[in-house]
């Protein structure tokens, strides 16, 4: 290169020199502006998507607090509707998906396997979610950096979102493609620019070597003609100045050379025809050496740059590790290389083969492939051959090679093909581990929620097509299985969910293994939910007996960590038809059957129905309506009067709210508080109706006066007795009321106190250090909480209606109810009956010895006003409790 840049023209090699000096100053100019822009877009674009991830994460904060994910998964597809939002997650604080929506699946999918890369067109943005706080004005709002807290935990989640990038990669093309076509123009102008000064000046240095050169070859008629001042006028002016004085040596010297030949002639005249001969012979053979000399030296110079270039060839296929291959096409032989021979396992073969021995150890799924690419090579149809196949090596395994390869024609007729040949076995195995991973548990290796998708799209899609083809969905999951977690730990858990999903394999059908006639897939969607595919089915009973046989199979013990752990399934039953067009309708029915299986005592199975689906719709409703009623004031108070048996006066009251739909008109509390308890509202109802009953309470007793002192019983429910700050609600409650804090009773049923007996004790006792009666509600009903009641600083125990009303005809709940009396009476304990509606009841509790009751008996239960009213007109059966008891 550096030789044939010295012969190169110095034109050229001024223009080259100049070239490189403005491109280079052009490309560095040009990155740092590139650079500059390209920090700028990225910031702006990190910027954007932090802060859709924060304001995301803000308005999910309560619902995530409440467990409402339903209202998350509203908001998360919300946030994907801007434009750049490509998916958005929430998880909780231990990095659990709680929800997801996604427009673009393969960067979601991206995302999921940990396979994002720089040059992806989204990047993430993830934000914590905080947990709210109740302000001074008693509302909860959400904490913000800097904000201090009431709590020293973290986030409660997390929100991650997959932000588009596309625009920002668009502006940076758009960047780069201006400034490259600033830098050729630049180039371009400096290049013609110097090419046009060059031109000039090399032109008048060509007419000066021309003129030399005539000089040199005895011609003086061309003069020198340089009028300019610089340096090469200058040397063109002295150019003249010497061709003038040859010339006139010149001439003096022919005249005399013109003077001594005469006189040389006639002396030599006879010498010269005997001398002609041999110098001419001499002439010839001094020519033909020079030739020779030519020759041999092109010769020469041509064995070298051969030598060089398969130099080159050898060490560049030794550095790419491929073997090389040579076909003559006319006498059908390959030749093989000592590295193909070595990748496909036969060493021991002759360089010179017959194709048929490549044909030969070719796996046969892949001969007619690797022939029909050739072929296509070939005829033209493809400008370059490649082909993957797996090849037999000696030890009869099969290995994946990549072969690619050219031919070369003569008269449009191949007629030889050279190629390459490369082991991919391993980029094949990392790519069918990738492929596994992405569709199989980590823990179980069964399939996951992506490849259960897929094939019950195609079950859903063939049951569309044929109308006698049904198959189902068995959607199952672990009972009691945060007990295991809790008691044993992760790990035990983990090994848990492992031998279960062996005992469900276990359990497919056996033809599944020994023909395609029935493909049932067991998968794991997450936690400690499965799912079984029949595919396909005979009817409803097959499927029911499948089932069976799962639940014995499961009521087996597993042995865990050295432990016997016993547990069981629920499953819900969806069967599929042609009814369903999408998978995710028929995953959520048979997860409706299995939480109704769940909720009627679990370790069993329920078929799914319509009247499922009704009733989800119906919840759906009631939930919607719940938040409306919230903010539109239709929950109202009603108060059942408590009658003090042993004066015979009412004494007190238990607060029941109620719910006045503005469509629906009233609505059952057995409708709407399950719901409640479930979606979290149940917290910000109890809240309000402690608030009102205190209100209320405070109204009647500055009526009545402090010569009437009266009570007010409140329940809480599961979800209130688990919140952080129900003592702070309370003691707000009792302050903004101005009642005496005694006067507030606080109720509890018996199995929310047995589900959480040790996480209980300590809110119990900081509300009895507040001053409030705690009563037992529902006594009976539950767990049996005999053992236990002497742990827990109960003032009254709750005798449940179910065994007041069942006294008089059956002698055994009276038997029961007369037991619960003693017991209570003699740990320092009151008794309240529950259900009393007539005169009988009535007789039986006072024989018994109850200290309070309540019921129909007395009076439904009254709004404020009533309640009031039934105060001061002290009611008919106060003169007639002596009389019952008598009698």
């Amino acid at each position: 290169m550096y030789a044939w840049f010295q012969k190169s023209s110095l034109r050229f090699k001024a223009t080259i020199v100049v070239l490189a000096i403005v491109a280079i100053t052009l490309s560095v100019s040009s990155c740092a502006t590139l650079l500059q822009s390209i920090r700028t877009l990225q910031g702006a674009t990190n910027r954007a998507a932090r802060l859709s991830a924060m304001h995301l994460a803000h308005v999910c904060t309560w619902h995530l607090q409440t467990d409402n994910n339903i209202a998350l998964g509203n908001y998360v597809r919300q946030a994907t509707y801007h434009e750049d939002v490509l998916f958005a997650a929430v998880y909780n604080q231990d990095r659990s998906l709680i929800t997801f929506y996604s427009k673009d699946e393969d960067a979601w999918m991206q995302y999921l396997v940990g396979d994002q890369k720089p040059t992806d067109d989204f990047l993430l943005a993830s934000f914590p979610i905080r947990a709210m706080i109740l302000s001074e004005t008693g509302a909860y709002q959400p904490t913000t950096p800097g904000m201090p807290s009431n709590s020293e935990q973290g986030p409660i989640g997390y929100v991650t979102i997959g932000y588009s990038s596309r625009a920002m990669n668009h502006a940076k093309r758009v960047q780069m493609a201006t400034l490259f076509a600033i830098f050729m123009l630049s180039s371009s102008a400096a290049g013609w620019i110097v090419y046009l000064t060059m031109r000039s000046w090399t032109r008048r240095l060509a007419h000066l070597a021309h003129v030399s050169e005539e000089i040199a070859n005895g011609n003086f008629d061309e003069q020198i003609t340089e009028t300019s001042d610089d340096e090469i006028g200058q040397l063109g002016r002295a150019c003249e100045k010497m061709r003038r004085a040859v010339f006139e040596r010149d001439q003096a010297l022919r005249h005399f050379n013109d003077l001594l030949q005469d006189e040389v002639d006639q002396r030599t005249c006879e010498l010269v025809n005997a001398k002609e001969a041999a110098e001419m012979a001499a002439l010839n053979l001094q020519h033909t050496n020079e030739k020779l000399t030519v020759q041999v030296s092109e010769r020469e110079r041509s064995e070298e740059a051969l030598r060089q270039s398969e130099e080159r060839y050898v060490l560049a296929a030794r550095g790419a590790n491929d073997g090389l291959w040579d076909w003559d096409l006319t006498t059908n032989r390959v030749y093989y290389s000592v590295r193909w021979r070595e990748i496909v396992g036969h060493p021991e073969l002759q360089a010179d083969e017959s194709p048929d021995l490549w044909y030969d150890i070719v796996h046969p799924d892949d001969v007619d492939q690797l022939k029909a690419d050739l072929a296509q090579h070939w005829d033209g149809v493809t400008e370059h051959f490649e082909n993957e196949h797996r090849i037999r090596q000696n030890d009869d395994d099969y290995h994946w090679v990549q072969v690619r390869g050219i031919v070369e024609r003569h008269d449009e007729r191949p007629c030889r093909m050279a190629g390459s040949i490369r082991d991919i076995t391993a980029r094949k195995e990392a790519e069918s581990r990738l492929r596994y991973q992405a569709l199989h548990d980590d823990l179980t290796g069964l399939p996951n929620r992506t490849l259960l998708m897929d094939r019950l799209t195609g079950c859903v899609l063939r049951a569309r097509r044929q109308k006698d083809y049904h198959f189902a969905i068995l959607f199952m999951d672990l009972d009691r299985f945060k007990v295991v977690n809790d008691s044993l730990g992760h790990a035990a858990g983990d090994e848990l969910l492992v031998e279960f999903s062996k005992r469900i394999e276990s359990s497919l059908r056996r033809s599944d293994t020994l023909s395609r006639i029935n493909q049932d897939t067991i998968a794991r969607l997450g936690g400690d939910e499965f799912v079984l595919l029949l595919d396909p089915i005979q009817d409803a009973a097959q499927v029911c007996r499948i089932a069976d046989r799962l639940q014995r199979i499961l009521a087996e013990p597993f042995h865990i960590g050295g432990q016997e752990v016993f547990t069981s399934g629920s499953i819900g039953i969806a069967i599929g038809d042609s009814r369903y067009e999408r998978a995710e309708d028929l995953l959520r029915d048979a997860d409706m059957a299995m939480y109704r299986a769940k909720s009627s005592g679990r370790a069993r199975y329920d078929l799914y129905d319509e009247e499922m689906h009704k009733a989800a719709l119906t919840r759906l409703q009631v939930e919607n309506d719940l938040r409306r009623a919230l903010d539109g004031e239709q929950f109202a108070m009603q108060y059942q009067p408590i009658v003090d048996l042993g004066n015979g006066r009412v004494t007190g009251f238990e607060a029941l709210v109620r719910w006045d739909h503005p469509q629906q008109g009233r609505v059952s509390p057995g409708v709407f508080i399950p719901v409640a308890e479930e979606t979290g509202l149940i917290v910000q109802i109890g809240a309000w109706v402690l608030e009102q009953s205190c209100r209320d309470l405070k109204l009647m007793q500055d009526r009545l006066g402090p010569n009437r002192p009266i009570t007010m019983s409140v329940n809480l429910s599961k979800r209130q007795i688990n919140e952080p700050g129900l003592v702070e609600v309370v003691r707000n409650a009792i302050k903004k009321s101005g009642i005496e804090h005694n006067r507030l009773k606080l109720e509890i049923t018996e199995s929310v106190v047995m589900e959480a007996t040790e996480s209980l004790l300590p809110v119990l006792h900081e509300l009895r250090a507040l001053g409030c009666q705690l009563h037992m509600d529902d006594f009976g009903t539950g767990y049996s909480s005999l053992s236990c009641m002497h742990r827990f600083p109960l003032d009254v125990i709750k005798i449940d209606r179910a065994f007041i009303v069942n006294m008089t005809d059956d002698p055994r709940y009276a038997a029961v109810v007369n037991a619960i009396v003693t017991l209570t009476h003699n740990l320092n304990m009151k008794v309240t009956a529950e259900g009393v509606e007539t005169r009988d009841q009535l007789a039986q509790v006072l024989s018994l010895d109850c200290d309070y009751c309540q019921g129909y008996y007395f009076a439904k239960p009254l709004n404020s006003d009533e309640a009031l009213a039934l105060l001061q007109e002290d009611l008919p059966w106060l003169e007639q409790l002596p009389q019952l008891e008598a009698g």
